[in-house]
């Protein structure tokens, strides 16, 4: 057999084996869950959260919950990433209009607890948003549980619109490979296609460390060195993307407490007018100060050393994240 026949047997078997892995339905998964976010399998199913008159584009949002974006009447997609929602999901004919103690979201405001999670249809996405999910609407019910072709699976329009929001791109690769059990070649084929996405969304993103006063009303209380609570108000006329990256660094205006360390990125869709309560997990970033105290004062100042992300983004991908012993490798970094 001559070179050019034998290298075109193997770029046919190739192709062959990439057709085959991409077609592994999802329940074969192995879900190495990192964190703690929202990453169960997609789409979501609307009747779990109370909702069964959505139509596709339809926002469906919590202030103590998650933001969701509806495909057809029964189904969803994420809007948030790696949120874990402070409130317990209440179901019932006679739920309230909004959130309960809505009206004061701000962290140190009175609230139940643990507060309830009402979902309530506040609007649509906008039209880059709908033309992730429209195109494919008509083949949801197909691919839904297949990989399908990469780019085109749900799971992939999942990541579009992360992409779409600003999510870091390789937080999202670790969540590509860990809790939805992709690969490292599917994932080459979407890349250039997220980070179009990326550069659409632009206008909608922002990063916490850029906060514009007239837009945004933030709060921070720390729960000792290993969490916090954020409490965020979109003051705009427009909904918006707060990004949270691995690794931004909190400065505690006390000076005897910890400085603390964002260990996970987090992304919250907030519509305009709306606010949203959520925790994230931290690392305290000096031993030789104090526990950070709920009274504390923190203000986003940067990103940590790289030195210190490194450690923090290996604890993300291996589900570790604020464990004593990942907490314990930061302080060796930091000291």
């Amino acid at each position: 057999m001559k070179n050019h026949e034998v290298i075109a047997v193997l770029t046919a078997i190739a192709l062959m084996f990439i057709i085959g892995v991409s077609a592994v339905p999802q329940t074969n998964i192995v879900w190495t869950q990192p964190g703690r976010g929202n990453f169960q399998p997609v789409p979501i199913m609307l009747k779990d959260i109370g909702i069964y008159d959505a139509k596709p584009g339809d926002i469906i949002y919590s202030s103590y919950g998650l933001a969701y974006v509806a495909i057809d009447s029964q189904r969803a997609l994420y809007l948030d990433f790696n949120v874990m929602p402070i409130g317990q999901i209440e179901v019932n004919v006679d739920e309230p209009l909004s959130d309960s103690y809505v009206s004061n979201p701000y962290v140190g405001a009175l609230i139940e607890y643990p507060p309830k999670a009402y979902y309530h249809i506040v609007g649509q996405v906008d039209e880059n948003i709908m033309n992730i999910i429209a195109p494919h609407e008509q083949l949801v019910t197909v691919i839904m549980t297949t990989r399908a072709e990469p780019g085109k699976s749900i799971v992939s329009m999942q990541f579009k619109i992360w992409a779409y929001l600003g999510v870091d791109q390789e937080a999202m690769r670790i969540i590509w490979k860990q809790a939805y059990g992709r690969t490292d070649v599917e994932w080459s084929f979407i890349l250039p296609t997220l980070q179009m996405y990326d550069e659409m969304g632009k206008q909608i993103q922002t990063n916490i460390l850029e906060t514009n006063s007239n837009v945004w009303q933030i709060n921070f209380s720390p729960h000792g060195y290993s969490s916090m609570t954020i409490g965020a108000w979109n003051l705009g006329n427009y909904d918006a993307a707060l990004n949270v990256q691995l690794g931004t660094k909190f400065d505690n205006a006390g000076g005897t407490n910890q400085n603390l360390g964002a260990g996970e990125p987090v992304m919250v869709y907030i519509p305009a007018g709306t606010s949203k309560t959520f925790e994230l997990k931290t690392y305290c970033l000096n031993a030789h100060k104090g526990v950070p105290m709920m009274s504390d004062a923190l203000n986003p100042v940067g990103i940590v050393d790289d030195n210190v992300k490194d450690v923090m983004k290996d604890a993300f991908a291996a589900g570790t994240v604020s464990t004593g012993e990942s907490q314990s490798a930061v302080w060796q970094q930091t000291g």
